[in-house]
């Protein structure tokens, strides 16, 4: 009878062990879309702390919520008015509708200098990204809040 209970307790334990979630420390392999997207995010990030309007532009989408031309006058005034621009992401999920859509949330840390008074921001906070996949490229679509076009 012990014997059979110890078994029985044995199972319940490995399945419950099965059943948890993984620790965020786990980290798979991204998939394709996933690679694409930390790839795309990456040159956005990189074109935007470099001021180069043109190189940020061909990352954003021609139906960007909310009109791209005013994204990028966003982003232009940003780069008349800030140095020192640096952006951290720590992406937390990349999640892919089978439709075209992914989903990005991200944890950041923001920072840049006014250029006007020379004052130094340091920011952190969370982003949701909306890409939808253009030509076999995904495209920023929308953005909530802002983590480019800040001023």
């Amino acid at each position: 009878m012990s014997r059979g209970i110890a078994i029985v307790l044995s199972l319940v334990v490995f399945l419950a062990a099965c059943a948890a979630p993984p620790s965020r420390d786990q980290r798979t392999e991204p998939t394709g879309v996933e690679r694409q997207v930390r790839q795309v995010l990456g040159d956005l990030i990189s074109a935007y702390e470099n001021k180069d309007p043109w190189r940020f532009a061909e990352h954003i989408s021609p139906r960007y919520f909310n009109d791209k031309a005013r994204l990028e006058i966003r982003v232009r005034r940003d780069f008349n008015a800030l140095s020192d621009i640096r952006i951290r992401p720590e992406i937390t999920s990349v999640v892919s509708d089978g439709m075209g859509r992914i989903f990005v949330e991200l944890d950041f840390s923001r920072s840049h200098t006014f250029l006007a008074t020379n004052e130094n921001i340091t920011e952190t906070g969370r982003a949701s990204l909306i890409f939808h996949i253009e030509n076999g490229t995904p495209r920023l679509v929308s953005q909530r809040p802002a983590l480019f076009g800040i001023n």
